[in-house]
């Protein structure tokens, strides 16, 4: 219900940070990018991350797993954001705009490259 309702009654604990969350482990997970604890360790480099999702993105480094397909070409991602930049070149959507005339693109990249 909470979901529905909007409430977060997990607070964190952090002195200067106002975030709440709807779960502790969600809670727990952003408590560790103020005390920089990095407890989710790779075994095969020895890459430390903050968050189990964070060391799942990282394996796909070694494994070449990528699980985020295009519905429109073979293009393939090992993140979900890389894949919704993709999809840009299909539909054209260009969401970033030059601050100084009317030029738009679909990657932030290319804005700052002039």
């Amino acid at each position: 219900m909470k979901l529905h309702t909007g409430e977060k009654p997990f607070k964190c604990n952090w002195p200067t940070c106002r975030y709440s969350f709807l779960t502790a482990s969600v809670t727990k997970d952003h408590y560790r990018t103020h005390t920089g604890e990095k407890s989710f360790l790779c075994d095969l480099c020895g890459f430390a991350g903050g968050t189990r999702h964070a060391l799942t993105k990282h394996r796909r480094q070694h494994t070449g797993e990528k699980p985020f397909k295009c519905d429109e070409c073979n293009f393939a991602s090992t993140t979900q954001s890389h894949l919704t930049r993709h999809k840009r070149v299909h539909t054209g959507e260009k969401p970033y705009r030059c601050p100084w005339c009317d030029y738009r693109l679909a990657f932030l990249g290319n804005l700052v490259k002039w």
